[in-house]
């Protein structure tokens, strides 16, 4: 028996790099609390300081709502959805058009580097 719990949720005991990148939720949330992420994601935030909040003196917890909100859809996606920089990017840009726009396409194309820029510093993380 695996005192683990991870067979028995279909973990692998190891993972390839190449793995890495499609993983999926939960085999990563057994191995990183939700805490370190929001933290990850807060981090992320503030350094890409997206809509340059922070760099006109906004207070450091500006993002936290946005790193909540993105956390939270991370952690909770579907565990048949693998996790990717593009679907972080994704959940990025839909919590940002929610809490800051409604932005046109446009608006959000000019966003999506800092975006990704954010996603792979998450993905690199975890």
């Amino acid at each position: 028996m695996n005192t683990s719990g991870t067979a028995a949720l279909g973990c692998p005991a190891e993972r390839s790099p190449a793995a890495k990148e499609t993983s999926s939720v939960p085999q990563r949330l057994l191995a990183v609390d939700r805490r370190i992420i929001l933290e990850l994601v807060k981090t992320s935030l503030n350094q890409e300081d997206v809509e340059g909040l922070l760099n006109t003196g906004a207070p450091n917890d500006e993002y936290d709502s946005e790193a909540s909100l993105i956390e939270s859809n991370i952690s909770l996606s579907s565990p048949n959805t693998p996790l990717t920089t593009a679907r972080i990017t994704s959940i990025i840009s839909d919590v940002w058009n929610q809490q800051f726009g409604p932005f046109t396409e446009s608006d959000l194309e000019k966003r999506r580097p800092a975006f990704e820029s954010v996603a792979k510093k998450i993905m690199q993380k975890l």
